[in-house]
């Protein structure tokens, strides 16, 4: 189940989070492909390289200081890799929730999505049906949707989403969420 890819440069590595095996594959340029980080034994651990454990881990990201983020999924936390392979948790608890919060003191449900832009990561809360931000400071907030299922405009906790999935940003700066369970993509403004 690979199920999303960072791309570390022209001629460089492709990272792929491989969700039913609990691992990040790394395939080069010469197409060699490796586990970079975690094994087929899923877990909470972090650590170097094969030595870290996640639980279905989902989107992944590469961010402008050259650091991986991903949500691991059903560990309900973000971790962070660097390219030297070295796993940190960012942000949750390790329990489902939705609490904004200072790093580890925050919690998420299932989240799927993750994009960086600008120190910041922005993550689709896939379970709770929230769009959340966590700062070059490990703050998470949260920045669209209310945690009910719907659909519908708005700002902020008036907007509503059902199983927000990914994010992306275009070359205007406009961000964009695949809303899942409304089988529909949004615009989301971000000032």
């Amino acid at each position: 189940n690979p199920t999303s890819i960072a791309v570390e440069g022209e001629l460089a590595n492709i990272y792929v989070t491989d969700a039913g095996n609990h691992c990040v594959r790394k395939i080069d340029f010469t197409n060699v492909v490796t586990t970079f980080a975690g094994s087929n034994v899923q877990g909470q651990l972090d650590g170097n390289g094969t030595a870290a454990r996640f639980n279905y881990p989902m989107g992944i990201t590469l961010d402008s200081a050259g650091f991986l983020y991903l949500v691991d999924k059903d560990n309900h936390n973000i971790r962070r890799i660097s390219l030297g392979g070295s796993v940190i948790t960012v942000a949750g608890t390790g329990v489902a929730g939705w609490v904004d919060g200072q790093g580890t003191n925050a919690q998420f449900n299932n989240p799927a999505g993750v994009f960086a832009e600008k120190a910041n990561l922005f993550i689709c809360d896939f379970s709770n049906h929230l769009i959340r931000n966590v700062s070059p400071g490990k703050l998470v907030s949260t920045i669209a949707g209310d945690g009910t299922i719907g659909f519908g405009d708005g700002t902020g906790d008036v907007a509503k989403f059902k199983y927000p999935s990914d994010m992306v940003i275009n070359s205007e700066g406009d961000y964009f969420v695949s809303d899942a369970g409304n089988h529909s993509i949004r615009k989301i403004v971000i000032d």
